[in-house]
């Protein structure tokens, strides 16, 4: 999986992401099983909207090798498209 995109929550996180194969990924996962989740999705990169928890999450992930790219809000709907 190339990039693996997480929508952030307070309880709750959205995980989108498309496979290789063009399976589309989209999961509901708690706080205390994201990264469970994301290390069994493997991504290559990690990308998130840059807020209070993202520098936080985005540490997590650093550590564990992956690369993550924090998006300003205002641009986070074109890079959707």
């Amino acid at each position: 999986m190339q990039m693996l995109a997480i929508d952030l929550g307070k309880q709750s996180f959205h995980i989108y992401g498309i496979t290789c194969e063009g399976e589309v990924i989209s999961r509901k996962v708690s706080r205390a099983k994201l990264v469970d989740a994301v290390t069994r999705l493997q991504p290559q990169s990690v990308a998130m909207e840059a807020c209070a928890s993202s520098h936080h999450w985005g540490r997590v992930f650093e550590a564990l090798s992956y690369a993550v790219r924090l998006i300003h809000p205002r641009f986070v709907k074109p890079f959707v498209k």
